[in-house]
């Protein structure tokens, strides 16, 4: 029985980072992988994103979850720059991404999407369908 609250910590790191190795894994036997990102800022005022991806294994569509990254700032610029690096220290190649979806950070011009079609023009963007259905309800509400 672990009473010491620096060895559980040190423990469930441990878990943490088995279990993302086995997932990052997975993803680089794919031979593409999508991605899914939010932004959104913690109790203390921090900018993070959550980033998960998707891929096929068995030839069944997967999904799991990559990793919490905190942010410094919420621009298009600062997305793309903090998901790069991430991407970057799990040695995913940014080549085999085919789509990502996210909150509408998928500008035409200068958007996160516009700038991951940069390393791969093939890529398609989707707007995730429950935050277009949050924006349609606020505008709604406006008119009340």
């Amino acid at each position: 029985m672990y009473s010491s609250d620096r060895a559980c910590q040190r423990f469930l790191n441990y878990i943490s980072l088995t279990l993302l190795k086995k997932s990052i894994k997975r993803v680089r036997a794919s031979w593409f992988y999508t991605l899914m990102v939010d932004e959104s800022t913690d109790v203390g005022k921090v900018p993070h994103m959550i980033v998960y991806a998707g891929f096929i294994e068995d030839f069944q569509p997967k999904t799991c979850f990559l990793g919490l990254v905190e942010l410094e700032g919420s621009s298009s610029n600062d997305l793309y720059q903090s998901l790069t690096c991430f991407l970057a220290t799990l040695h995913l190649d940014m080549g085999n991404i085919i789509s990502v979806g996210s909150n509408g950070a998928t500008s035409r011009l200068n958007g996160l999407a516009t700038k991951l079609k940069k390393v791969n023009p093939f890529m398609i963007s989707i707007h995730c369908v429950a935050h277009r259905t949050n924006l349609c309800l606020v505008d709604a509400f406006k008119n009340f």
